[in-house]
Order: C-alpha cells, then structure tokens, then sequence
C-alpha cells in the first residue's frame, strides 16, 4: 500500500470528521426556540425527562468530540512518520481470525 493512498485515505476520514463535528456543532447553535421546540418533541415521543435528555446529548456530543481529537492526533502522527496504518482487509482478516479463536 503506498503512501500516497494511505494520506488520501486518512485525509477524507479527517474531513469527514471535521464535517461531522461542524454539523453537530450547527445542530446546537441554531435558534433557541428552535431547540427548545425540537427538545420538547423529542421528550414527548421518548417520555424521557429535559434534564435526562439533555444529559444524554451533550454526553453523545462530548463522545464525538473526543472521538475527533484522537483521530486528528493519530492523523497527525501518521502525518509526522511516528505511526503507521494498516488495510482494512488485514483488520478484517485478523478480526475473522480472532472470531474463529472464540469459537
């Protein structure tokens, strides 16, 4: 696998990430009214509480943030040559291996 596949590939996963948390962080900074609307809709349908809900969301927003701060820091350590990557076909070939093992 070359080099330059292997940049391209963990480039697009970092966009993607990029675009996902600016995505999340549109989805929280729209009008108030809007949230508070989308907020009560969302505890009718669930019968959750607005405090458990809320809780549950910035904890799910708070995951994916730290979710991108480690891609980005294992991006740039693939970047600066201190790590490597591997295929997804050799990560799947050692996950069926493993699976098989526990049988």
């Amino acid at each position: 696998m070359g080099s330059f596949h292997t940049d391209r590939r963990l480039r697009t996963s970092s966009q993607s990430l990029r675009t996902l948390h600016a995505e999340a962080h549109t989805r929280w900074t729209k009008q108030p009214d809007d949230l508070e609307q989308r907020l009560g809709a969302l505890v009718r349908t669930t019968r959750r509480s607005k405090e458990a809900t809320l809780v549950a969301a910035i904890a799910e927003y708070l995951d994916d943030l730290e979710d991108l701060a480690i891609a980005e820091r294992r991006l740039a350590d693939v970047r600066a040559g201190r790590s490597g990557t591997v295929s997804l076909a050799w990560t799947i070939e050692c996950s069926d291996e493993a699976a098989k093992e526990m049988r």
